[in-house]
């Protein structure tokens, strides 16, 4: 089981529809699946996507021509990449273009644009989609907790 984090703009229905079969997909298929669908912006929100990000096997990104506008999908972005970096490449980012083929503004632009993008145009992509994510996700290693080590003295 893969530890799986979704992030999508919310209230953009495209998008959340999108979400939603992918996290039932993913879930038939034994994966635990977190998807922040929650539209407000307070510390504690922001501490807890954080830490689902950062928990995560893989963060699963849907830029649409809305999402890569937004501050908030943007900051979600960096918060993926920046654990990434610090813990060896996880979580793997496998982003997902929404009917969406333009340049990524900067910053996500800078960190999206060198991954290979899966590409949903219409509801005709939705079994192709679900099947290259399933083919990918099955070559991702799951991630085990960190070892707590305790240094006795002496």
């Amino acid at each position: 089981m893969k530890r799986v984090v979704i992030l999508v703009k919310s209230g953009e229905e495209q998008d959340q529809k999108l979400a939603k079969l992918i996290e039932n997909k993913l879930i038939q298929k034994g994966h635990s699946v977190f998807v922040d669908r929650e539209a407000q912006t307070s510390m504690a929100w922001a501490e807890n996507v954080a830490q689902q990000i950062k928990s995560a096997d893989i963060v699963i990104p849907l830029v649409s021509g809305a999402s890569c506008r937004s501050e908030i999908f943007s900051y979600q972005i960096e918060a993926a990449h920046d654990a990434a970096q610090k813990q060896n490449g996880a979580p793997t980012i496998i982003p997902c273009r929404v009917a969406f083929t333009e340049d990524l503004p900067d910053p996500i632009g800078g960190i999206l644009a060198p991954i290979t993008h899966f590409l949903w145009e219409t509801e005709e992509d939705n079994d192709h989609l679900i099947q290259d994510l399933e083919e990918r996700i099955d070559h991702i290693k799951e991630r085990k907790d960190p070892v707590k080590l305790t240094v006795k003295p002496g």
